[in-house]
């Protein structure tokens, strides 16, 4: 039953896997490899970040708008020649503002989160839009992301993150109000805790991991523009309900951000290699996201 019980929660992993594996044998190229673990690295932070907001109930529809948003400022900051590191701590500075706002407006307001992020989605990609325009902001840097060093830091940061995540979510106060608040929110509310302040430390908490993906971004792409993170929205959202991950239940495991980012990353490449046109790309990242939500829900009331 068990075996059973996982084939059936990760039928779409498996026919993913399977899919890319066919490919592969008929003659992909070796490069598809390197570009997997890039897009993987970029990715799995973006995981995070949602894991931690929906395990407490909020599909957060605003992390994309707001990387662009923060890499934006960062391009402008080291565009006028100021040193990484300061330029950097203002892109984390930008995302912590933002989850702090965002938790704060999901616990005063009595209504669904996803209206509260799709609010604020809107509103930050039209101001990042309003002061960018169409344009890139682009910068001068050394090449940096291209050494293989880069993305082997990155993997170690990942790795890192990993273990804090699965220590935060198993061994900490606020991991269990994490999971209390995607179960019983009201619950919470009614306990006597602080809701705000849990709210607002937990968007913060994944506001540090969309950081770290608007770094990466700015690095590979060495620019900031409105729409730098807003490809990513479907992919990331897919990817959490592929790893098993539910904002209705307050569910949700590493591990499972690891297998759903990286069955993500293979079917966009399975996209392109394909030559499918994007606008069904993105019909069938809603899908995955539709079947994924059916087959969790069918999972947990069984």
């Amino acid at each position: 039953m068990k075996i059973r019980k996982v084939i059936r929660v990760n039928v779409l992993n498996i026919v993913v896997w399977a899919v890319f594996f066919i490919i592969w044998a008929a003659g992909m190229s070796s490069n598809v490899y390197w570009s997997v673990t890039r897009q993987l690295l970029t990715m799995i932070f973006m995981t995070f970040g949602l894991m931690i907001q929906m395990i407490s109930g909020v599909l957060d529809l605003s992390f994309a708008a707001e990387i662009s948003a923060s890499t934006c400022i960062g391009a402008c900051l080291l565009r006028t020649g100021m040193p990484l590191a300061p330029a950097m701590a203002a892109v984390l500075v930008c995302h912590l503002g933002l989850g702090a706002l965002k938790g704060f407006l999901v616990a005063s307001l009595r209504v669904n989160p996803v209206i509260i992020t799709l609010a604020l989605q809107i509103i930050v990609s039209n101001l990042s839009g309003l002061f960018t325009g169409d344009h890139m902001v682009i910068f001068n840097r050394k090449d940096v992301y291209a050494s293989h060093a880069f993305w082997l830091s990155l993997f170690v940061l990942a790795v890192v993150s990993s273990l804090f995540l699965c220590f935060f979510l198993k061994r900490t106060y606020y991991g269990k109000y994490l999971r209390m608040l995607g179960e019983n929110p009201a619950a919470v509310r009614e306990s006597g805790l602080n809701h705000m302040a849990i709210r607002m430390i937990i968007s913060m908490a994944a506001s540090v991991f969309y950081g770290i993906a608007a770094m990466i971004l700015l690095f590979i792409t060495s620019s900031g523009s409105s729409s730098n993170g807003s490809h990513y929205l479907y992919p990331v959202i897919a990817a959490a309900c592929m790893g098993g991950i539910s904002f209705l239940n307050g569910r949700g495991k590493v591990f499972g951000a690891w297998l759903g980012t990286l069955s993500a990353v293979m079917f966009m490449h399975i996209i392109v290699i394909l030559g499918i046109q994007s606008s069904f790309e993105t019909i069938l990242e809603g899908l995955i996201i539709i079947i994924s939500i059916l087959l969790a829900v069918k999972t947990a009331n069984n």
